[in-house]
């Protein structure tokens, strides 16, 4: 069985998920941040193949809450990208001689399987030369994971357009199912009630049941708003 070692940005919660903020407070959206990537670290490191985690940010406290097994850098500036470059650099200084990955913070269902899955067939694709590869999001324009050979080099193009820009830049794109968890990043209210659909993380699951209730932008469809909770502010 090959080996991974994986990367996982963060930016911080007091300025994570804007676009949740016509559903949930500036509390709300930081408690949730969090939780995604507690639930995210949590489902990467119950993939056997997975040899450690290097979370890059500065947001205060991480160490303590993710775990020993856990290994907390500094966010050196720059951009999703340039945090993605720090983390890869040092996971492939500790170990030269394994595939490595970065992946999204905001996979709050992410299911181990789906992402073992996501490893055969990045490592099925080095077999035919692929040394980059990466996992589009559920509407195919964004990105979740980008996946490396050992020993292979590339910028990320983690942001707007990332799927294309990926894509221009020589990854090729990993044919996962578009129902896998992988592919379920949670940018806006309506990514968040799929995903507590599909099933969320402990830590997810807590802060929505003690603290908020998801609100799917449909009015038609939104549930009603947990009581005590902050209405949010219009963007």
């Amino acid at each position: 069985m090959r080996r991974w070692a994986m990367v996982v940005p963060f930016k911080g919660a007091a300025d994570a998920k804007s676009r949740l903020s016509g559903s949930l407070d500036d509390g709300e959206r930081a408690a949730i941040a969090l939780a995604f990537l507690v639930d995210t670290v949590s489902a990467v490191s119950r993939v056997p193949a997975v040899t450690s985690v290097i979370v890059v940010s500065n947001q205060p406290g991480l160490a303590a809450l993710l775990g020993s097994e856990t290994r907390v850098i500094a966010d050196p500036g720059g951009g999703i990208n340039a945090a993605v470059a720090s983390g890869l650099a040092l996971a492939r200084a500790d170990a030269p001689d394994v595939d490595t990955a970065a992946i999204t913070g905001d996979l709050a269902a992410l299911r181990p399987a789906d992402l073992a899955e996501a490893f055969a067939l990045a490592e099925a694709a080095a077999t035919t030369g692929a040394q980059l590869a990466f996992v589009p999001d559920r509407e195919g324009s964004g990105t979740t994971m980008v996946a490396f050979t050992p020993g292979a080099h590339a910028p990320t193009r983690f942001g707007i357009g990332s799927c294309a820009a990926h894509t221009a830049a020589g990854y090729l794109p990993l044919a996962v199912p578009a129902e896998s968890s992988l592919r379920l990043d949670i940018d806006d209210a309506d990514d968040l009630e799929r995903a507590r659909l599909l099933g969320v993380g402990a830590a997810t699951r807590a802060v929505l049941e003690q603290r908020v209730r998801p609100r799917s932008s449909d009015p038609a469809t939104r549930p009603a708003h947990a009581p005590g909770a902050g209405r949010g502010r219009a963007r």
